[in-house]
């Protein structure tokens, strides 16, 4: 019996690392807030200041893009955010580096995710030749405001 849990639960560990997000913010970090407002268009911007650029990261068929979603909304809340906007999605292979500043991800749109995000990330891994032994990751980006103060 003790046999057979050991082998159920070393088969389950590749599924728990697969399913693992690992998230990054750099930026200036205030008190924890309980709500953050989605920014979706440039109009709702005038009101808040950047204060900070975050992103999560998953293994890209253990990860969808809602639950990396959640991880950037948690994110910003930890370090008092009061907006936030998804920039974009990027599927990048397993242990390349990432510049974060360059912008060349698939712009998110008002829901990153919408079909089209899924099919464009499945032309980029059928086109690589390698893909059969290539694991991937999928990183989305987001940028965290605060309302402006007047001065």
């Amino acid at each position: 019996m003790r046999r057979k849990f050991r082998l159920f639960a070393v088969s389950l560990l590749p599924l728990v690392l697969a399913a693992c997000v690992n998230v990054e913010y750099q930026g200036r970090s205030f008190a924890p807030t309980s709500s953050l407002q989605i920014l979706q268009n440039n109009k709702e911007y005038r009101n808040f200041e950047l204060i900070g650029l975050g992103h999560a990261s998953g293994e890209y068929s253990g990860t969808g893009n809602a639950e990396l979603k959640n991880k950037l909304y948690k994110l910003g809340l930890s370090h008092g955010a009061e907006a936030m906007k998804i920039a974009g999605v990027r599927l990048v292979p397993e242990g390349h580096v990432v510049n974060m500043a360059e912008y060349n991800f698939i712009e998110a749109t008002d829901d990153p995710d919408q079909t089209w995000t899924e099919t464009d990330m499945q032309e980029v891994i059928s086109g690589d030749p390698n893909a059969g032994y290539t694991r991937y990751r999928r990183i989305m980006y987001a940028e965290y405001y605060r309302k402006k103060t007047e001065k």
